[in-house]
Formats: C-alpha cells, sequence, structure tokens
C-alpha cells in the first residue's frame, strides 16, 4: 500500500476527489485502487495522483529497517550456533549431578569449589559424580560448563550400562539400583511420548538428540532439576 495525493479534482459517482486529498491506496491491475474512507474500492490513474514525499521516505527507511532486522537476526543465529560449537559436552550423568546440586541451591562457584574436595567423594552422590568427573583433568570443563553453559553428550543405552557397571565397582546391590533407577526413567520418557527433557528455568534448548544447556548469565543459585542416582 501507498500513501498518495490527488494531482486535479475527480468526480465520481460518490462524489468528488478534491485537489490534494491524501489517499491510502494499493496496486491494482496498472491502476490504484482506495483503500477506505468515502472514496473506497475506486479505481485512478497514474495521472490522477503523485505520491507523498515524506510517505515515500519513511516507506525506504521502513525497508532499511527491516533489512537491518533480517541482518541481525541472521548474526543473532551464526553467534548463538557457534556458541554452542564451544560449549563444553559434558556426559549426561555429569549434566544431571550438576542440575540435582543447582536445584538444591548450590551457587555455580561452590560447586567448583566443593568438587575437587575429598569432601564431595565422600558426600557421595551427585557430588561424587562431579569429584570423579573434576580428577579426571577436567576441572576447567566443569568451571567453562558451570559459567558459559554446556551440550550433554549422546550416549547409547549400552553405553550408560558399561559406566555404572563401571562406576559400581562390584557391589551388586548398588548395581541393581542403578539399573533400576536407569530402565524406570527410560520407561517414564517412553512413556511421555519422548517428550524433552525437564529443563529449568534457564534452559534454552534440550531434545532428545541433541541437548544445549546454557545461561544468559551466570546463575547464582540453583536453575534446573533432576535426579541422578550414584554409588
Amino acid at each position: 500500500m501507498d500513501i498518495v495525493r490527488a494531482t486535479h479534482d475527480v468526480v465520481t459517482e460518490k462524489g468528488t476527489i478534491r485537489a490534494g486529498d491524501v489517499l491510502l491506496v494499493d496496486s491494482r491491475l496498472g491502476g490504484w485502487k482506495i483503500i477506505g474512507g468515502n472514496f473506497d474500492g475506486y479505481f485512478l490513474q497514474d495521472r490522477e495522483i503523485s505520491f507523498v514525499p515524506e510517505y515515500v521516505q519513511l516507506k525506504q527507511e521502513l525497508l532499511q529497517l527491516r533489512e537491518e532486522v533480517r541482518k541481525l537476526t541472521r548474526e543473532r543465529d551464526e553467534l548463538r550456533d557457534q556458541l554452542e560449537q564451544r560449549l563444553p559436552e559434558l556426559p549426561r550423568e555429569v549434566s544431571d549431578a550438576i542440575e540435582e546440586l543447582r536445584n538444591e541451591g548450590n551457587p555455580g562457584q561452590y560447586i567448583l569449589w566443593r568438587s575437587s574436595r575429598e569432601s564431595a567423594k565422600e558426600a557421595g552422590g551427585a557430588w561424587d559424580v562431579l569429584y570423579r568427573f573434576v580428577n579426571q583433568n577436567n576441572s576447567l570443563v566443569l568451571a567453562n560448563a558451570l559459567q558459559f553453559g554446556y551440550t550433554v553428550k549422546k550416549s547409547t543405552i549400552r553405553e550408560e550400562i558399561d559406566a555404572i557397571i563401571a562406576d559400581c565397582d562390584g557391589d551388586r546391590r548398588k548395581l541393581t539400583d542403578r539399573l533400576t533407577d536407569l530402565f524406570e526413567t527410560r520407561l517414564e520418557q517412553k512413556k511421555a511420548g519422548d517428550a524433552s527433557w525437564p529443563g529449568g528455568r534457564n534452559l534454552r534448548t534440550d531434545t532428545r538428540e541433541s541437548q544445549t544447556r546454557y545461561w544468559s548469565r551466570p546463575p547464582a543459585s540453583g536453575s534446573m532439576a533432576r535426579s541422578s542416582a550414584s554409588c
């Protein structure tokens, strides 16, 4: 649509369009159809109108702004892709441990600090998971994950079972408990129709195939919840 001004009087069945009248029109079949007002639907010819300079300039500025918005959107998407590519990839067990501890209200800095202490190993559960992860030369990886976020490594059920067997180190009772938790979790996911994993308020994307968890700023307290059974 455009805004035009009548260049001279135009007599119509609905009355006279006076020279200088400003009209809203739409280009149709070589003419200009008036939109709205007393002359709605009437067609004008090119010789009967002139474009309003202020509107032409405004329209050009609007088109330029739209192009700038599209450019900024593309740049934003590219930066998001670059960020996700640079985020550390964590095993699901470690991801679940982080979520569990955050949900308990533990700040990221405290999680990082305690994960390297013997008290984390003695505490067991999620703390022990992070203790073992950090002691595999992953302290910097955990620090980046807690500050900027992380992606979750996709693993098969066989890999998860192998990891559980290794963690339980021959303890049959704990092995049974861990495998039971794993199968119950998978069963719940199946019943839910493979819906996305439960995420906290800072969860941006989290799908079964490719999972990414990150924050717009380093969270000061718990942000995502998911329990994780551990030896």
